[in-house]
């Protein structure tokens, strides 16, 4: 997003990304404080938080965790952080790089908590995928952090390699497969959207790698 969209969109979708999941991490230690100590509250924030943590864990994801990793990472080719003048070993740069791993470590805690605990209906079952699909979401969730740490943080030679492509056609078809044989989700429509946009996934991924 620095090289497409320009230094200056990077940092607003940067800074907008850390507030959200200030939110989303502020209204999660408000909402448990007020429960543990059974204080008098409104059902809003609660509603809110629901939605936040639901987006979170789907459409947000990806983005908001790609971002912050991208933030955090500093290229030796480069003197500054982003091109925004910010030396990589100066100070500020230091802070900034702790204040985005607490946000990024939080945010993809919570997230994964609520995909394993928040949907999960079996917890004491001992199946990768209880029903309904808490541990699945949560497994595919972590795959899509490591997968974005290695687009973001590490080497830019791995990208397009044979091995990042033999890494991706696996989580791709494993995460297809896991939807077509354990049918997780309650509604058989949504199991075969979700194997779909995996294929879909596994196919590019063949065709990136082939190019």
């Amino acid at each position: 997003m620095d090289i497409v969209g320009g230094t200056t969109a990077f940092l607003i979708l940067l800074a907008l990304g850390a507030v959200y999941v200030g939110l989303f991490l502020g209204l999660t230690a408000f909402t448990a404080y007020n429960f543990h100590y059974e204080l008098p509250h409104s059902s809003f924030i609660p509603r809110i938080l629901r939605s936040v943590a639901t987006l979170s864990t789907t459409i947000l994801y990806l983005p908001l965790s790609s971002i912050m990793l991208r933030g955090l990472s500093c290229p030796t080719e480069h003197d500054t952080w982003m091109g925004t003048g910010i030396e990589c070993s100066s100070a500020g740069r230091i802070v900034i790089a702790i204040l985005l791993a607490i946000l990024l470590i939080g945010f993809a805690a919570m997230s994964l908590t609520v995909s394993a605990v928040y949907v999960d209906h079996d917890p004491s079952s001992a199946s990768w995928v209880a029903k309904t699909h808490g541990r699945l979401d949560a497994s595919i969730l972590l795959a899509k952090l490591v997968l974005a740490f290695v687009y973001n943080v590490l080497d830019e030679q791995l990208v397009g390699s044979a091995f990042l492509t033999v890494v991706l056609v696996a989580v791709g078809l494993t995460a297809s497969w896991a939807y077509a044989a354990y049918q997780p989700h309650i509604h058989s429509w949504v199991n075969a959207f979700q194997s779909g946009l995996w294929a879909i996934f596994t196919t590019t991924a063949v065709c990136l790698g082939a190019a």
